[in-house]
């Protein structure tokens, strides 16, 4: 992907809200101002966002505003504040394109780029380093390691669904501890780039499964975090956000610094939201439970529901030997 020829500006976390937009409709034609939704989508190139209609799912305004990427020979990175600035400034042009008062918004989810490896000094906190995007090809040695060490491809599919390639986050992991290990040793959080967004607007930890099954540490047919490739990987499990049930799951509400950068109501629900793929499928109405999965409230979270029977556990990779441990890469180029 090729890279945009003027890199942004760093900008401070708490932003003052975007003085940006689209001219709005013409005031006599302004729409009425019943509830909305705001979805954003947060791709590799740009952050989109739109406001909806809640009553009748119209399309009513979109924003949008470029996202940086850096590197070359393989390399492939981003600030993921410029992300959350990005974020701001594509809300306000969608509220001004489609001239209705912040008041009436009453949720907002996030959408993004899948695989990417954003590493934070504590939850909820700063990057300690550029995320590694999902096309950075550097970690492609680290990849084929991993899917040795753990038992081959058939091992992979059985317990996450895929096998390793570059874009996979744990290969990303894997390239961050062998050639930036002061940096992976100092990471207290570690965020795929949607769950970062999400964290920025509600101040909870949270990812879903879609967004989660293109890590390599996420067991689809258990629904959570294996810990046998954690343990590969040399990766705690509590610099690791919870997984929602669901995208369409109220993570939280929004706080009052997010608020106040966004120029959105405080306390309106944030939805979990999911990588960009899946919510591209939901969007085709792809899959018999596609609604289900992304309907969520704007006023109350979800009612309970009876748990799933827990797991059987798993049996180790190799039952006769201690857990494997993820081999150095020597010719990976930094």
């Amino acid at each position: 992907m090729a890279d945009h020829p003027e890199p942004a500006p760093h900008h401070p976390r708490h932003a003052t809200a975007p003085q940006r937009g689209a001219a709005p409709h013409p005031r006599g034609t302004a729409r009425p101002h019943r509830p909305v939704v705001v979805g954003v989508d947060s791709s590799t190139q740009s952050a989109k966002a739109v406001v909806v209609d809640t009553a009748t799912g119209a399309l009513l305004g979109l924003g949008r505003a470029p996202h940086t990427v850096t590197g070359t020979h393989g390399a492939r990175e981003s600030d993921p504040e410029t992300w959350w600035t990005a974020l701001a400034h594509a809300v306000a042009d969608a509220l001004a394109q489609a001239d209705v008062p912040a008041r009436a918004v009453t949720g907002i989810a996030v959408a993004g780029q899948q695989h990417g490896l954003v590493t934070l000094d504590t939850p909820g906190g700063r990057p300690l380093r550029p995320a590694l995007l999902w096309n950075d090809t550097r970690s492609a040695p680290q990849a084929a390691a991993l899917t040795g060490a753990f038992g081959g491809p058939d091992a992979w599919l059985e317990r996450t669904g895929s096998v390793p390639v570059a874009s996979v986050t744990a290969a990303k992991w894997q390239w961050l501890r062998e050639h930036e290990p002061a940096v992976a040793s100092r990471t207290g959080a570690v965020r795929l780039p949607h769950d970062f967004l999400t964290e920025r607007l509600c101040g909870e930890a949270v990812t879903d499964p879609g967004d989660a099954s293109g890590t390599g540490w996420y067991d689809t047919g258990r629904a959570a975090h294996d810990p046998d490739l954690l343990a590969l990987l040399g990766l705690d499990p509590a610099l690791l956000p919870a997984v929602a049930p669901t995208g369409g799951t109220r993570a939280g509400t929004l706080t009052r610094a997010a608020a106040d950068v966004l120029g959105l109501p405080a306390g309106i629900a944030v939805a979990a939201g999911t990588g960009d793929n899946m919510a591209a499928a939901v969007g085709l109405g792809l899959g018999a439970r596609a609604s289900s999965t992304t309907r969520w409230s704007a006023s109350a979270p979800p009612a309970p529901s009876s748990p799933p029977p827990a797991p059987a556990p798993r049996a180790p990779a190799s039952p006769a030997s201690p857990p494997p441990t993820a081999p150095t890469c020597p010719s990976a180029a930094p």
